[in-house]
């Protein structure tokens, strides 16, 4: 949420406060990471969530740090060159960033109470995110041949996006691991 809204309003100390969290979840990650390996070796077969689960769902929590810290620096990119977004793109990337909330919120709640019922609603509003997301960027496309956006803002538009579609997708994933589904692998019909 920071990394969007302080990309958008061009906030660097929100950016910066964005990097300063990835530094703590990048040492959490592993030092939680140690603490899971070593408790699963001594944990009771059956127990739910497993110490692996556990790890899949801290797995999927830097993962998404790790694209908040990419929306900074495509944000400092577009800054440096004195690029804006187009507003209709910026648009785009702010009703993401409220789709990526919602999607969060349920996460969080899942994994507050161990509420699989949220689970459904999780898939589907990643699903539809995504194709949301993919249709986005084929009007970028569009908008690139009808000369009305730049090829490089496209191309950052396009990284924009991507990174959203990836932190929606580590939302999903994360609640899914939560009660010990392993995450599918790409090609083989999944909502990835």
């Amino acid at each position: 949420s920071d990394a969007v809204k302080g990309s958008l309003e061009r906030k660097e100390l929100l950016l910066e406060s964005v990097l300063k969290r990835e530094t703590v979840v990048d040492s959490l990650h592993s030092t939680i990471t140690e603490f899971l390996i070593g408790t699963s070796r001594r944990a009771p077969s059956g127990i739910q969530p497993s110490p692996m689960d556990l790890l899949q769902v801290l797995h999927h929590a830097e993962r998404i740090g790790d694209h908040a810290e990419n929306l900074v620096e495509l944000s400092r990119y577009l800054a440096d060159r004195d690029l804006v977004v187009p507003p209709p793109m910026a648009d785009d990337v702010r009703e993401s960033g409220q789709q990526i909330d919602a999607i969060a919120d349920l996460v969080e709640e899942t994994l507050n109470t161990g509420n699989r019922a949220t689970l459904d609603r999780i898939e589907t509003l990643a699903h539809r995110f995504k194709i949301e997301s993919l249709a986005r960027i084929q009007r970028c496309h569009v908008d690139v041949e009808a000369a009305r956006c730049t090829p490089a803002a496209a191309v950052l538009y396009e990284d924009i996006v991507a990174n959203l579609m990836s932190t929606a997708s580590h939302l999903r994933k994360a609640a899914r691991a939560y009660f010990g589904f392993l995450p599918q692998a790409e090609g083989n019909g999944s909502a990835a």
